[in-house]
């Protein structure tokens, strides 16, 4: 944009000054009398172009010092700055409506885990809605993990019934507060604590 306004600022203040020659340069050879009035445009025009050109210039090296790249963070032109990645987790072995076994063993990945950061698996049952941590997930390499859930309070009991699964990346105070739940004797968590983001949830049946 600077560029473009230097370079018509000079064109415009060069065609007033060819103006003002031109105009004189016919006044002299007709040998009389003309109008004032075509100096003070062309002369305006003139000083207007130089104004222009002085500015476009300006702005040009300012762009320029701001950012000597031309980008931010990038040589090539119209990159941006890369952001960090937003965490996505998911179960792959499962699926809504899937049966399983009171004791199963789940599969997913995880990508993109904050620092500090961690994923846990929770269980909800339908029919008595309280939260149950199972277990922090160890990822590999490639965020992938499994894991051993429990679904309902035996293998005879809950049979048929629907359990809400999921995958929870929790801050480091929530996994404190987990971690101190599964050692102590209770009856379930009525509410998922706050900061707790749930990356995947399914619906699956106990056989």
């Amino acid at each position: 944009m600077g560029r473009n306004l230097s370079n018509g600022g000079a064109w415009l203040a060069g065609a007033g000054l060819t103006a003002v020659f031109g105009y004189l340069i016919a006044t002299v050879a007709a040998g009389g009398r003309h109008p004032v009035w075509p100096y003070f445009l062309f002369g305006a025009l003139a000083v207007l172009g130089f104004g222009l050109h002085f500015t476009g210039s300006r702005s040009s090296r300012i762009g320029v010092a701001g950012n000597p790249g031309g980008s931010w963070g990038s040589s090539s032109p119209g990159s941006a700055p890369s952001l960090p990645s937003a965490p996505r987790g998911q179960f792959t072995g499962l699926r809504d409506g899937s049966k399983v076994d009171h004791q199963e063993l789940v599969s997913g990945v995880v990508t993109s885990l904050p620092p500090g950061s961690q994923a846990w698996i929770l269980v909800r049952p339908v029919l008595a809605p309280a939260y149950w941590p199972q277990s922090e997930l160890a990822l590999d390499q490639n965020g992938s993990f499994r894991s051993v859930v429990y679904f309902g309070q035996s293998a005879r009991k809950n049979a048929g019934e629907e359990f809400l699964l999921l995958l929870a990346l929790a801050t480091a105070p929530v996994s404190a507060r987990f971690r101190t739940f599964l050692k102590a004797a209770h009856s379930g968590m009525q509410e998922l604590p706050e900061n707790l983001q749930i990356l995947h949830q399914l619906t699956v049946i106990r056989r």
